[in-house]
């Protein structure tokens, strides 16, 4: 079996929520108790919750709080998510207050130095935008529903050359987005 196969193997045995010895898993899954405890670093390295008890009770188990976060994501993958963040919040997307909940939850399920490292590698883009009035999002917001709901929308909307406002009825379908306003 494959590295990775056999440390996802040993996951989901530690997930059971039985506590197993180093000697079980390495007898299980058919490789030495020395891979099982570089198995158990690398699932470490990774933020699982890997508690090992010494003892007659003792034994290799996984926190209950794993079980609340059972997303992994390696470095590249975090930095895609803060970084989608940022260019959303710049492009206006509608929905950023919960696209910034959704990765504070994220964020939250990381360990100490998962944490650092995603900071450190996020601290260099910033994404500048242009201003917006405020009423910019609701608006957007409506339009996306209407789309979704398959409503007909009146819209008001001006010529360049024209001094007043036509109205007409359209029928959204989705919304684009482009980047030259």
């Amino acid at each position: 079996m494959a590295k990775w196969d056999n440390m996802l193997s040993m996951l989901w045995m530690l997930q059971s929520g039985r506590k197993l010895t180093a000697a079980q898993i390495a007898d299980s899954l058919e490789i030495s108790v020395r891979t099982v405890y570089r198995y158990i670093d690398a699932l470490c390295a990774s933020g699982v919750p890997v508690v090992a008890e010494s003892g007659h009770d003792g034994g290799i188990r996984i926190l209950e709080s794993f079980k609340e976060t059972p997303l992994f994501f390696n470095s590249l993958e975090l930095k895609a998510f803060v970084d989608a963040f940022k260019f959303a919040q710049g492009a206006g997307y509608p929905y950023t207050e919960e696209l910034e909940s959704a990765l504070k939850k994220v964020e939250n399920g990381l360990h100490e130095e998962q944490r650092h490292d995603l900071s450190r590698q996020t601290s260099g883009l910033d994404v500048i935008s242009s201003a917006r009035p405020p009423s910019f999002v609701p608006l957007l917001r409506d339009l996306e529903q209407a789309a979704k709901d398959g409503r007909t929308v009146c819209i008001a909307y001006r010529k360049a050359n024209a001094e007043q406002a036509d109205e007409r009825e359209v029928d959204p379908y989705g919304l684009a987005y482009d980047r030259n306003e």
